[in-house]
């Protein structure tokens, strides 16, 4: 059994249908076990933590900017071949 941490750290940006300016940092976290059950095979399991800060404007021109924090947590299990 190994444990593992991982970081992750990143930017966003996009443009939708309607004109719709996205942009925002991203951040996740995760920590958890992984099992080698042979040479070609392992499982894991991890729990993450991923924060998304965004700042959109949905009006023409983009005069009122919006702010909005997206967290989550999650339970990663999984297979390695």
């Amino acid at each position: 059994m190994t444990p593992y941490l991982a970081i992750d750290y990143g930017g966003t940006t996009g443009s939708g249908s309607t004109d719709t300016n996205q942009q925002g940092m991203f951040f996740s976290a995760s920590g958890g076990l992984w099992y080698n059950v042979s040479d070609r095979f392992a499982v894991f399991a991890a729990m993450a933590y991923e924060l998304m800060k965004l700042q959109y404007s949905d009006t023409d021109p983009f005069s009122d900017n919006y702010k909005k924090n997206a967290h989550s947590l999650s339970l990663n299990i999984g297979i390695s071949i």
